[in-house]
């Protein structure tokens, strides 16, 4: 799968209200919309949905820490996609942790067609392995 692969199925992934200059706006929208239950929701939409949603609005950069996309799901409720989370939650697929979520080689892929992917799983070790460093040295004075 290519970014303009995920650009082609766009009309495919249910996304509507989304436009990065005005996010606040729509995220007002959206939280007026009663979007409960957001677990249920996130497992309605599938993982290469979200890397299409990812290809489609960050094909060149990663997303930011407020950014949201609506998403209409079935019975037309709005399920809010928040890119981060679901970043933080695969990234040990890359790292060799313990990933909540499991990726097929397809999916894993596809979300490397991305330019920043690999940047910022490399990223994410580097933080970590900061913090693990900074935590020994703690652990060390005590």
């Amino acid at each position: 799968m290519t970014v303009s692969d995920c650009a082609d199925c766009a009309d495919s992934v249910s996304q509507t209200l989304y436009d990065r200059n005005t996010k606040s706006e729509k995220a007002n929208v959206a939280k007026s919309d009663g979007h409960i239950d957001s677990t249920r929701k996130s497992r309605s939409v599938s993982r290469m949905a979200k890397i299409k949603l990812l290809c489609i609005f960050y094909p060149k950069e990663q997303p930011g820490w407020l950014d949201e996309i609506p998403v209409i799901i079935d019975n037309n409720s709005v399920w809010i996609f928040k890119p981060v989370q679901w970043l933080d939650d695969i990234c040990d697929v890359w790292l060799g942790g313990k990933s909540s979520v499991r990726m097929t080689m397809e999916e894993k892929n596809a979300m490397e067609t991305m330019e920043w992917v690999l940047p910022w799983v490399e990223s994410v070790r580097q933080k970590r392995l900061t913090k693990r460093k900074r935590r020994q040295r703690y652990d060390e004075q005590k």
